[in-house]
């Protein structure tokens, strides 16, 4: 991430819509499997790399938004994670990632009350979005409906955070919560959240569908 590149894509937004009025930040790298297995994702630059993408890059693209933003009162969603508020024994490096992300926006939400700032921020903590290709590589994993996300109807609710312009989006909203409290209220939460995950299982179907990717062409962060 580059800051002066992150101005220039608010420049080229404001040349092509004359203004800006809403900010949605949704990239993001997502490196998944055993960290303790994978040499790769203990390597300190791909770590590095990952924060770049996952943090850094969100922080420069809103510094170089909000003078722009503060002319329209206008509004800023991150899509963040639920794994930005409990831990995913598959996901180490992302959740950490997305920790981070989190801290900072609610820090920076309370900033900018505290400037009585016109700029709002939502952070979207957002689950498991069954999109075609997800569908796909998560075949023949088990997963609770009520865990399952619509891709539609996640994307009309991040537009409609403009209008409602609360600090935290919860979708899907049932299984985000449940997390939250049980991370919160249950002191076994860790040990269950592994036998949760049938962890060898999930080794399984990691190399599984690892492969399934690769012939497909398609690929979730690294």
């Amino acid at each position: 991430s580059n800051y002066k590149e992150s101005g220039a894509v608010i420049n080229d937004a404001l040349k092509i819509y004359g203004r800006l009025d809403f900010v949605i930040l949704n990239h993001g790298a997502m490196p998944w499997g055993a960290f303790l297995r994978l040499p790769k994702h203990q390597d300190p630059d791909f770590i590095s790399n990952v924060f770049n993408i996952n943090f850094d890059s969100h922080v420069q693209l809103i510094l170089a938004a909000l003078p722009v933003l503060e002319n329209t009162s206008g509004h800023i969603f991150v899509t963040s994670s639920r794994m930005g508020e409990v831990p995913n024994v598959m996901a180490t490096i992302y959740s950490a990632t997305k920790h981070a992300l989190n801290g900072f926006m609610y820090s920076l939400q309370q900033s900018l009350l505290a400037e009585k700032s016109k700029v709002t921020i939502t952070v979207g903590a957002i689950g498991m979005i069954m999109t075609k290709e997800m569908s796909a590589v998560l075949e023949g994993v088990p997963i609770p409906w009520y865990v399952k996300g619509d891709l539609k109807e996640c994307a009309s609710l991040i537009i409609g955070s403009l209008i409602r312009r609360m600090p935290t989006l919860r979708y899907p909203r049932l299984s985000t919560l449940l997390d939250r409290l049980m991370f919160q209220l249950n002191p076994r939460f860790n040990e269950m959240a592994v036998e949760k995950a049938a962890y060898e299982h999930e080794l399984n179907v990691y190399e599984k569908n690892q492969r399934k990717k690769e012939e497909m062409g398609y690929q979730i962060g690294f």
